[in-house]
């Protein structure tokens, strides 16, 4: 398992996310939690990716490995992982990842996360 790249070095190198197998959960996460969660629990949610990643890198089994398969993570869920946390921590570059995201993708989403919160409301 390698470190995967920062999203920000991938978005800037021209990486194309509409090939990344992860995209769907990347993507619910970024758009759909972190727009439901409020800053502590997305700074929350940020340190328990990182040490998930962190674990995965260093070779140690993390509390999820069982809801991952028998085989474990790979190299697609660390970057996921890895991906997720950058956008929890830093909101400006899960807006770039927005931006980035297939417009049906991103619509997807948008709808659910209007959904969660006009149930909320009522």
């Amino acid at each position: 398992m390698q470190a995967p790249p920062q999203l920000k070095a991938f978005l800037d190198g021209g990486g194309d996310l509409s090939s990344f197998p992860a995209l769907d959960g990347l993507a619910e996460a970024v758009l759909v939690r972190r727009r439901l969660n409020t800053p502590t629990e997305n700074g929350e949610a940020a340190a328990l990716c990182r040490r998930h990643v962190d674990q995965w890198l260093a070779g140690r089994p993390t509390a999820i490995d069982a809801m991952l398969g028998p085989d474990g993570p790979c190299q697609v869920v660390v970057t996921a992982f890895a991906w997720a946390a950058e956008c929890f921590a830093d909101c400006d570059l899960a807006e770039r990842l927005e931006r980035a995201l297939p417009p049906d993708l991103y619509l997807e989403h948008i709808e659910w996360v209007g959904e969660c919160k006009a149930r909320a409301a009522s």
